[in-house]
């Protein structure tokens, strides 16, 4: 099932083991012991800092920090502002696609310029309809979407993660509440292309 709710959902074959969102109110401290080789979090909203026996870290809204293998344990402090955090740990390669924060809405002018869909007469954004030499996810922090991956349609909100495997088409077709999340793709594959593929520029190029 490529759109879970929960990390104990997510395929067999994902190499991000666990995600979660981590909410903090000004002025807290939160206490992480990394339970995996990898692990990197994303601050959605807000600012913090990282602690840890290795460095400080501030984060900003947008920016995001992946951890010293060496480290085992750290901290999230907050000071007067709100934080909204997404936690992603696994076992993936040191050779990655992307990563980063988004925010999506629908457009006045939707168009598709990626790949061609049946839902393409529907459509209320400007997203494009595209694959990767590498799997993808997309954490879903507020908001609600219609989305389609690896040839189905589901809706999804707050708390889902989308989990499209390498050389398989994903999209949004229509934005119902303004979403926010992060993007997160894993070890490169195949011809290790990073980026938004098309079939119509790039064509299928060989997952192995």
């Amino acid at each position: 099932m490529p759109v879970v709710n929960n990390y104990t959902e997510l395929p067999d074959w994902s190499e991000v083991k666990f995600y979660e969102i981590i909410s903090l109110n000004t002025n807290s401290i939160f206490d992480i012991q990394k339970n995996s080789n990898n692990e990197v979090l994303f601050a959605v909203s807000g600012t913090c800092i990282i602690v840890s026996n290795f460095e400080n870290k501030y984060l900003k809204a947008g920016d995001y920090h992946e951890f010293n293998k060496g480290i085992n344990n750290y901290s999230i402090k907050t000071g007067d502002e709100y934080c909204s955090i997404v936690r992603i740990a696994g076992n993936w390669s040191g050779e990655c696609g992307t990563k980063g924060v988004f925010v999506i809405e629908n457009s006045a002018m939707p168009k598709n310029i990626g790949d061609a869909a049946d839902y393409d007469k529907t459509r209320k954004t400007d997203f494009d309809n595209h694959f990767h030499d590498c799997d993808e996810y997309w954490i879903i922090v507020q908001g609600s979407a219609q989305i389609a991956t690896e040839g189905k349609i589901f809706e999804i909100e707050s708390g889902y993660c989308v989990a499209t495997k390498a050389g398989k088409h994903h999209d949004f077709i229509d934005i119902y509440e303004t979403v926010h999340g992060v993007y997160f793709e894993t070890s490169l594959k195949g011809l290790k292309r990073e980026g938004h593929l098309w079939n119509h520029t790039h064509s299928k190029g060989a997952i192995s």
